[in-house]
């Protein structure tokens, strides 16, 4: 078990902590405060973005951090050895205005919208240092009015929200870890004996990844990076078997072209479908940030939907022992195959 302190509710509170800092940039601009000083001021916010849309180990977060831990199983560790670790993250999401049905098909216009306000802003500042102009004022108001907007909504949503089952995001993919664990022990995975097998229940995945960025700190030196292959299960109880191509909203990244490729040659076998990323990042981004070769894994339907994502009916009366099983056999030849093809 190791333990780790993390901040809680990020998907809230991390956009209004950089928020408030970028609007109050915006608010100096107008009272003809020097746009150099709010142009260093701005900096920090900044910096904070990228670290976190990056999934950089390093972060910067003002939010009081609380007791979390992860799940680390393993025989035995040589760093000569290739490695698989198969991961699920157990914890779970508030459901909120943010994330209710019936706001969802909004949802990637909401921070479109959040983003172009926060770089209006930024840009004003940036650029009153060279030109003064009306409109840029009109612009930085504009951004103001709409950043403001969006922290406002979202101190609403975390307020009201509160905490759902979470039985498909992750219980099905902290089952399916523990299941192919109990495969390994009973020998299912080939010729393994010259590979390293760990199983990582990872905390804090819904804050930013906080828990696969802890068992990175720790392990990343221990572990050979182009030997060594993350299979991160995530939303994996409903829809189609579907494969990411990669990581980011704002900076992608792509995942390893080996694992992609074997999960693609199942594809006359298993019900298989790939989209290129999430609006939200999964685990992976912080073990591509460490150049892991890495992919995740989750269930949508053909449009691209997940079934009660991070909504109160995310219960496990949705969630079908057949289809469950029907994933838990995919990964069995998934590991194999990877095995098979990649690593003997």
């Amino acid at each position: 078990m190791q333990k780790f302190k993390s901040p809680k509710d990020c998907m809230y509170t991390f956009p209004i902590q950089f928020g408030v800092f970028i609007v109050l940039a915006g608010v100096m601009l107008l009272l003809q405060v020097n746009p150099l000083y709010l142009s260093i001021f701005l900096i920090l916010p900044i910096l904070m973005i990228y670290l976190e849309v990056t999934g950089s180990l390093t972060e910067i977060n003002f939010s009081p951090k609380y007791d979390s831990q992860n799940i680390i199983v393993f025989d035995e560790l040589k760093k000569e050895n290739p490695t698989i670790i198969i991961s699920g993250h157990y914890d779970t999401q508030k459901g909120s205005l943010l994330f209710a049905p019936s706001f969802q098909k909004y949802i990637q216009t909401y921070f479109n919208l959040s983003y172009l306000s926060f770089a209006l802003i930024i840009i004003s500042v940036v650029v009153s240092n060279f030109i003064v102009s009306s409109t840029i004022y009109i612009l930085n108001t504009i951004g103001i009015v709409l950043s403001s907007l969006s922290i406002i909504f979202l101190i609403y949503s975390n307020a009201i929200g509160r905490y759902i089952n979470g039985a498909n995001d992750n219980g099905t993919g902290t089952c399916l870890t523990m299941a192919l664990a109990k495969h390994f022990k009973n020998g299912e995975f080939g010729v393994y004996n010259d590979v390293n097998f760990i199983f990582l229940l990872t905390g804090c995945e819904e804050v930013g990844s906080k828990g696969m960025k802890a068992f990175l700190r720790e392990y990343k030196d221990k572990l050979d990076k182009s030997n060594t292959y993350f299979i991160v299960i995530d939303n994996i109880g409903s829809g189609n078997i579907t494969y990411l191509e990669g990581e980011g909203m704002i900076v992608f990244k792509e995942y390893n072209k080996q694992l992609k490729h074997i999960a693609n040659e199942l594809k006359d076998s298993y019900d298989i479908q790939k989209f290129k990323n999430l609006l939200l990042p999964t685990d992976s981004l912080p073990v591509l940030n460490q150049r892991f070769n890495t992919i995740s894994f989750l269930g949508k339907d053909k449009y691209g939907n997940m079934e009660n994502y991070h909504w109160h009916t995310d219960t496990i009366d949705k969630i079908e022992k057949e289809h469950m099983d029907y994933c838990e056999r995919f990964f069995i030849d998934y590991i194999n195959l990877l095995i098979k093809e990649v690593i003997i």
